[in-house]
């Protein structure tokens, strides 16, 4: 039996996905993203991600069919918050922590684009709804996961059930060792 290259689950509010060395297989993107979408609705469109990852990412056709799905799921967001005659959550905050610099600088990179309103980043908010908060990306090493769980303000109280949750999810996969996040690796 093949062992899965993609684990997730949730703490607190925050989803934690944690990725192997390799793509995702189509069915474990699949249901990631059926349990993205099913927990966001829950929580009103609030997100709060916790991205570990040994190198591995989705393939361009699994982030183009998250980017579709994204435009489908934004529209009962904003049904629900109208339904509730409330407003959009704050942006969405996703905290990818790795150890490859290569990433952390991509992520960082495209981040500073959407942010500073660069072409990527007038592209990247025609895409949703103006009032529903684009995702905010920032990448960590591991010796950085205390900043990491801060920026996307997790619950105080609940930061070693979190690390605790990524561990277990750490451990389903193969190729994940560099990957280790040790509760007393958190920098403060």
């Amino acid at each position: 039996m093949m062992q899965r290259t993609l684990t997730f689950g949730a703490v607190a509010g925050v989803f934690v996905l944690v990725h192997a060395k390799e793509a995702p297989t189509d069915p474990e993107w699949e249901a990631w993203m059926n349990f993205w979408a099913e927990q966001t609705y829950r929580q009103a469109g609030r997100m709060r991600q916790l991205v570990i990852t040994a190198g591995g990412a989705p393939t361009a056709a699994q982030r183009q069919r998250m980017t579709e799905r994204f435009r489908v799921e934004q529209s009962r967001w904003v049904e629900l918050w109208a339904s509730r005659g409330s407003h959009p959550p704050e942006q969405a905050r996703v905290a990818v922590v790795t150890e490859s610099l290569f990433v952390r600088g991509v992520v960082n990179a495209l981040e500073a684009l959407r942010r500073d309103g660069w072409f990527v980043g007038k592209v990247y908010r025609a895409l949703v709804h103006p009032g529903a908060g684009v995702p905010g990306y920032r990448a960590f090493s591991a010796t950085e996961m205390g900043r990491a769980l801060g920026w996307l303000d997790v619950p105080s109280g609940t930061e070693v059930e979190l690390l605790r949750k990524v561990e277990e999810l750490r451990m389903e996969l193969r190729d994940t060792n560099e990957l280790r996040v040790d509760l007393d690796r958190r920098s403060p």
